[in-house]
């Protein structure tokens, strides 16, 4: 805490609720999984130009601050306004509680120093959203954000480069909002529409 501390960068030690349905994926567990606001920088500067989400599961929130040793600090990946980071973790509810941290919070920061040894560190605030099985699902930035933030940080001039799509079925991904009108759509609206055409051509033939 205190090396990152002198980076600008301070760990919350929370834990992320993206109340936001159009910023989250839905999950087996119930619990919203948070989708990634991308911040301009040259990292995800060409990944904000493409629609696939950036998903960060299970993420605490980093707060940026002024640095100790002549850095500089910004965000990189943020949540919606309506998120909030939990403080006590061992709570019985995920409502939002007092002394739990209000969004719009930052998932993933990163400090630079400028000099004749320029120098950075990032800190991203779930190990979840690296892990191979998201990273290598081509339905996610992921794997694109995980590949520019090292090649931006070994210097590689690669970094601003998004990597080649292979053409393969995909998983599909949608918010909590459009799984919502799906399931009124399909559940009740369409049986629905079915149930009363019936009805309009049985009551058609039965006193035509």
């Amino acid at each position: 805490d205190s090396y990152l501390e002198e980076w600008g960068i301070k760990l919350n030690h929370d834990f992320v609720v993206e109340t936001d349905s159009n910023s989250a994926l839905s999950a087996g567990t119930g619990l919203p999984i948070p989708v990634a606001k991308l911040q301009q920088h040259t990292i995800t500067e060409k990944l904000m130009e493409a629609k696939s989400p950036l998903v960060m599961p299970s993420s605490v929130s980093v707060s940026v601050t002024t640095a100790k040793n002549g850095a500089y600090a910004q965000e990189l990946l943020m949540t919606s306004n309506k998120a909030y980071g939990k403080t006590n973790l061992n709570s019985s509810t995920i409502e939002k509680e007092d002394g739990d941290i209000s969004g719009p919070l930052c998932m993933a920061a990163i400090s630079e120093k400028q000099g004749e040894k320029p120098s950075a560190v990032m800190v991203i605030g779930s190990s979840y959203a690296m892990l191979s099985s998201i990273v290598e699902e081509k339905s996610y930035l992921n794997g694109d954000f995980v590949l520019n933030s090292i090649n931006y940080l070994s210097g590689s001039s690669a970094s601003t480069s998004i990597r080649a799509k292979q053409i393969s079925p995909e998983t599909m991904t949608m918010t909590e909002k459009q799984v919502a009108v799906s399931v009124i759509l399909l559940q009740y609206v369409l049986p629905a529409l079915i149930i009363i055409l019936g009805l309009i051509v049985w009551l058609r033939r039965r006193f035509k």
